[in-house]
């Protein structure tokens, strides 16, 4: 099943390439993420099946900078739960309920 939008948190390329594949025609991905350096996509595909690829940034450099600097010194703490593999059906289900907050992981 493809996605209506993906977002993309990530720097990696593999990411932002992950994302155009997995949404559908007229579907859009939204960059938040900034790859260091520059990449390139599949841009036959974005043209044809009507992909939209916008970028998204909330806040100025100074916030960006200042929140990089947060986190430099230990002052963000993301929330992570680890649980085995087999789970993976109660989490999909509690994603879809909304009762996953943070990042869940193996």
């Amino acid at each position: 099943m493809a996605l209506t939008a993906a977002v993309v948190t990530a720097v990696a390329k593999a990411a932002f390439n992950s994302a155009v594949d997995a949404v559908r025609a007229g579907g859009r991905v939204v960059a938040v993420g900034l790859p260091p350096e520059s990449m390139s996509l599949d841009i036959p595909r974005l043209v044809l099946d009507g992909i939209e690829v916008v970028g998204s940034l909330v806040g100025t450099r100074q916030d960006l900078t200042e929140a990089f600097q947060f986190a430099a010194e230990g002052k963000v703490v993301p929330k992570v739960a680890l649980r085995p593999l087999a789970d993976i059906n109660t989490i999909f289900t509690e994603m879809e309920e909304g009762k996953i907050r943070g990042r869940m992981g193996d």
